[in-house]
């Protein structure tokens, strides 16, 4: 898609980070997240939710929250990215003290 020139949206990034969370691919993740910063994307809920659950998904839940405290509009599909990553990777306290 790129390579024909088309730009993406946020819409088709989140599906690409999604995509990136499920397959285990950090490495492209980070980069798409770069991308991301340089194009002006960030800050977008639908975008910061999609990187809260890539970087969970691949095991960088620190980074995660980071990013969700960061986050100055939070939906519940974010808080849900959240609660569920840090249960995922065993922080089952800070899981259900974040509920």
């Amino acid at each position: 898609m790129i390579g024909d020139g088309l730009e993406p949206n946020a819409a088709m990034l989140a599906s690409v980070l999604s995509a990136c969370a499920w397959a285990g691919y950090l490495e492209l993740g980070q980069r798409i997240h770069e991308s991301m910063k340089v194009k002006g994307f960030e800050g977008k809920v639908i975008l910061g939710t999609a990187l809260v659950y890539m970087y969970a998904e691949n095991g960088e839940i620190v980074l995660a929250r980071k990013l969700f405290d960061e986050m100055t509009e939070r939906n519940v599909v974010t808080w849900n990215m959240m609660i569920s990553g840090l249960a995922a990777q065993a922080h089952v306290e800070d899981a259900l003290a974040l509920f």
